[in-house]
This record gives structure tokens, C-alpha cells and sequence, in this order.
């Protein structure tokens, strides 16, 4: 999650996690845990664009739709 926090235009994120499993084997216990979730939550959390418009058309339509 700080990693996708930090990411301007341009960066690359890679998430190098478990795959497909979805917990987590902490003390014995198994945790759900999907770094597919995890990411996903990042991204829609963040606060910045992830990207600033490509065009002043674009930035016009995004501007009309709040």
C-alpha cells in the first residue's frame, strides 16, 4: 500500500506476493490474506490521479462529470 501511495505519473509498481493464495501462515494460524485485495484497496484509497489527463479534451470531460 505505501508503494502505490508513493507512485507518480511514470512509476512502476511491482508486487512480488504470494499468487494465488489467498491466507497467510502466521504462528501456526492461517490468515486470509490476497495481495490482489490488498493492491486493489490500495489503488481505489488513493488520493492523487494516478495519472494527469492526456489531453484538454479529456481534462474538460473529466472536469463536467465532478
Amino acid at each position: 500500500a505505501a508503494a502505490v501511495a508513493r507512485a507518480r505519473p511514470g512509476d512502476t509498481v511491482l508486487v512480488a506476493g504470494k499468487g494465488h493464495e489467498q491466507g497467510q501462515e502466521i504462528a501456526g494460524a492461517v490468515r486470509p490474506f490476497d495481495d490482489r485485495e490488498v493492491l486493489r484497496a490500495a489503488i481505489l484509497g488513493r488520493k492523487t490521479p494516478a495519472a494527469p489527463p492526456t489531453s484538454s479534451a479529456e481534462a474538460s470531460h473529466q472536469n463536467s462529470q465532478g
